[in-house]
């Protein structure tokens, strides 16, 4: 079985994967590059791509 991410762009999906007991990753994209989270993600990302590039490294 592999690990499970949870990725998302909002608060409410890095507070899912807190719920859920998962890591996050908070994409901060255009729309929410000022957004303040009140849960911390394990990670953030400017967009899938960068995603993807860390992962496979």
């Amino acid at each position: 079985m592999r690990d499970a991410l949870y990725v998302g762009d909002s608060e409410t999906d890095v507070l899912a994967a807190h719920n859920a007991g998962l890591d996050s990753i908070f994409l901060r994209r255009e729309h929410s590059a000022d957004v303040t989270l009140s849960v911390e993600p394990t990670a953030e990302m400017p967009n899938l791509r960068a995603l993807v590039e860390r992962v496979t490294e």
